[in-house]
């Protein structure tokens, strides 16, 4: 998909604010929760907690971004490569505010071409059009599957809450991806197709 950018998820596909989260449900809802019990994407439908304490949740998580880390360190540096062949946005519904977590990715080095902070997952996939996103990094299946289905690619970060449609689904459209290494595989793997197919 030559010349189209790529588009990544913020929660738990760069920023690991699911332990954040984690920590305010066992403390105050479920004291025995853990990430091996997160088996839905929403808290809701994992942990029995209303939609309205769930909100809560996700905004009390960016309340103090200070605390939370990366999925991965290596994160700055393959997001960093890509930006050599693509343009990079971050694609977010984070409940969180841009206040919080655009100094958060400065303060983590993560440089990018643009933000786009969306009411609801559901409409990441409609911005592909307008802004050319031809790929999309996350973590969350329903939107791998909106991906797919208007014939974007898809790399799903296999997480505790996806990992029965990781395990069992194989989709067109959709790459799954266990951690960062095969998400900048993939693009290193594209680039060499096209810098080999260049040289036939």
């Amino acid at each position: 998909m030559k010349g189209y950018a790529i588009g990544i998820d913020l929660d738990d596909t760069i920023a690991n604010s699911s332990a954040i989260a984690l920590e305010i449900i066992r403390k105050e809802y479920v004291p025995d929760a853990s990430f091996k019990k997160w088996n839905h994407f929403g808290i809701q439908e994992s942990f029995g907690v209303d939609e309205a304490h769930a909100i809560d949740i996700y905004k009390r998580t960016w309340k103090n971004p200070k605390r939370i880390k990366l999925v991965d360190p290596s994160i700055p540096k393959i997001v960093e490569g890509l930006r050599e062949t693509h343009k990079v946005y971050i694609v977010t519904a984070t409940i969180g505010e841009e206040s919080s977590f655009v100094p958060w990715l400065e303060s983590k080095r993560i440089n990018f071409d643009g933000i786009m902070h969306v009411a609801h997952s559901a409409e990441k996939v409609l911005l592909s059009k307008k802004y050319r996103i031809g790929f999309y990094i996350d973590d969350h299946q329903l939107v791998a599957e909106s991906v797919a289905a208007a014939g974007r690619i898809a790399l799903l970060l296999r997480k505790s809450w996806n990992a029965d449609f990781s395990d069992r689904d194989r989709t067109s459209g959709i790459i799954k991806v266990r951690n960062w290494k095969e998400i900048g595989d993939f693009f290193a793997d594209i680039q060499e197709k096209k810098f080999s197919h260049k040289k036939e």
